[in-house]
């Protein structure tokens, strides 16, 4: 009878034991983190705008624009998480010289990390966003006074990268990122960091 009690003792500790390890693994891969991003992106809107005086500001593949963000990321396990984050593009213009196009964006998404090493993993994820463009005319070289104009919408992106793990809590990562802007698009490769709390 004592080393049936003592072997049901044995086996619950060795249960406990399991269940604490199998926690503590998950938990360092859970919960907030906060990240910040940068990169450059290629945009192909064409005519964005089409002003008064019939002046066109347009958006071709060949326009460099910087693009910077932020995001929460929540973490329920190993490998799905779900996101929201603010992103910004900016047209790489002459200030007052040429033409100016800013996009924002505000996206909510779910992602996803293919198993594999535990430091350096792929990730996926795809969602909504809810953007918004301006578009200003050059100060110098428009005939008559300068226009602005604001156009919105929502549509959906998609973005696939790396992700290296220095410790639980903190991550870097490289993406290629794609944003559809009605019939048009953004495509930005990003360097990102990501802390969590």
């Amino acid at each position: 009878m004592q080393k049936l009690f003592m072997t049901a003792k044995l086996s619950a500790k060795m249960s406990t034991g399991a269940v604490l390890v199998f926690l503590t693994s998950t938990a360092a891969a859970e919960g907030l983190f906060l990240g910040v991003e940068a990169g450059l992106a290629d945009a192909d809107l064409g005519d964005v705008a089409i002003f008064s005086d019939g002046s066109t500001v347009t958006v071709g593949s060949d326009d460099a624009i910087l693009t910077g963000g932020l995001s929460a990321r929540y973490s329920w396990s190993n490998d799905v998480f779900v996101e929201v984050g603010y992103q910004s593009y900016e047209s790489l213009s002459v200030v007052l010289l040429t033409d100016a196009v800013e996009l924002e964006t505000i996206r909510a998404a779910v992602g996803y990390y293919l198993p594999g090493d535990s430091r350096l993993r792929v990730m996926g994820k795809a969602g909504v966003s809810f953007w918004e463009l301006q578009a200003r005319e050059s100060l110098v070289f428009t005939p008559g006074p300068e226009e602005e104009t604001t156009l919105d919408g929502s549509d959906l992106f998609a973005e696939v990268g790396l992700e290296y793990r220095f410790t639980e809590r903190s991550r870097a990562g490289l993406s290629l990122s794609y944003q559809g802007l009605d019939d048009g698009s953004a495509t930005s490769l990003n360097l990102s960091f990501r802390l969590g709390l």
